[in-house]
């Protein structure tokens, strides 16, 4: 008796052994996946406003412009009987996977408002990014518009922006605005533009600047 205790013993040990190792061998595992390397983006930055802070194209670095002819082609999902969905992402050129809001202007270009990377402009052929670098107040974007006289409005986490082509235009709490967390904006038959905000709502006038 005492040699087959023994044996069952010994056939215990052995088998704590394995379970242990093999429960260390998954841990690893898991912690090696853990810690894989992920793209990830630099924080937002925040233009300060005194009066309104102009910033022009011409004066700051050039925004990143991404032709789709040189990037890989997007994923092509079929969506139904009719038609086929093109799926783009950051490796076509967009700025930022995560998207917030979209917008369509006069002349036919899409713009895209992330999460924390800037806006993208896509005019079919490529992808064109803006980001406080250029002179965005904030990198988060809740809502983009577009007003009577071809102005795009960007309603962002830090204020709002206003680009005519050539510049942003900046506007803060120091403008008036009742906070900087702006979600929307809209322009009524009269030309003024209504600003949404996450502590109420204000008029801008634009005839009398």
């Amino acid at each position: 008796m005492k040699g087959i205790k023994k044996i069952i013993q010994s056939i215990l040990l052995c088998f704590s052994a394995v379970v242990v190792i093999s429960c260390n061998h998954d841990i690893e595992k898991v912690q090696h996946s853990i810690f894989e390397k992920r793209d990830s983006i630099s924080p937002p930055v925040i233009i300060p406003a005194g009066k309104p802070i102009v910033n022009y194209l011409s004066e700051t670095e050039q925004p990143q412009i991404s032709l789709l002819s040189q990037k890989r082609p997007p994923l092509i999902t079929k969506a139904g009987f009719y038609v086929n969905m093109q799926n783009f992402n950051t490796q076509q050129g967009l700025a930022l996977s995560s998207i917030l809001c979209g917008f369509k202007d006069k002349a036919g270009n899409l713009w895209f408002g992330t999460s924390g990377n800037g806006v993208s402009r896509y005019d079919g052929k490529s992808f064109t990014n803006y980001t406080s670098a250029h002179g965005l107040v904030h990198n988060l974007i809740n809502n983009i518009t577009q007003d009577s006289k071809g102005n795009i409005w960007f309603s962002t986490y830090g204020g709002i922006s206003k680009y005519d082509g050539v510049s942003f235009q900046n506007f803060t709490t120091e403008e008036g605005i009742p906070d900087i967390d702006v979600i929307k904006i809209l322009e009524d038959s009269k030309g003024n533009l209504w600003v949404g905000t996450a502590k109420g709502l204000c008029l801008y006038d634009q005839k009398s600047t």
